[in-house]
């Protein structure tokens, strides 16, 4: 996977803002870089106007505004693959572990540690040490998915603007 050198400080800049952070801030911060991600690759795939931008829109409480549903949403229109999915699903719950109970500080909680074994695209590219740790797991997979997803995003903006879009009927 190749990633446009114009994405490449963006997802840096992403990743080492996570490193610096407490543990309860790199999984809701994660989470969130990720959800920023999957809103523009799914208005790659939708018309530029404002109904398109309403249902992003969580401010609007647009149907496609929440984490679960724009990961859901991706994989449906064939934006993102099952097993990237899956991960994205699977970093939300590890983000709703930390963002939905007071006491969840650590990633070496037993809850939080077993949800973060079950993350599985980031482990193919991260180093051992950042294997053996669930926090090291969770944001060795934020990182590969905000790499996928900004190269997919890049992707379909060169394909838009290579192709153009096509004119749409009017009724």
């Amino acid at each position: 996977m190749s990633l446009p050198s114009d994405d490449i400080p963006r997802v840096q800049a992403a990743i080492a803002e996570l490193e610096g952070e407490n543990e309860r801030a790199v999984a809701v911060v994660g989470a969130a870089w990720l959800d920023e991600l999957l809103a523009e690759l799914i208005a790659t795939a939708l018309r530029d106007d404002d109904i398109s931008r309403r249902l992003l829109d969580p401010e609007a409480q647009g149907p496609i505004s929440t984490y679960a549903s724009r990961v859901r949403v991706a994989y449906a229109l064939e934006l993102i693959g099952a097993q990237n999915m899956k991960d994205l699903l699977q970093v939300g719950r590890i983000r709703n572990l930390f963002a939905h109970k007071v006491h969840r500080r650590s990633f070496d909680n037993e809850t939080v540690r077993k949800e973060c074994h079950k993350l599985k695209t980031g482990l193919k590219v991260a180093d051992q040490r950042s294997r053996e740790t669930p926090r090291g797991q969770y944001v060795s997979t934020v990182a590969f998915l905000s790499l996928v997803l900004a190269n997919a995003i890049e992707r379909r903006k060169r394909r838009t603007e290579e192709n153009g879009s096509p004119p749409l009927p009017d009724a």
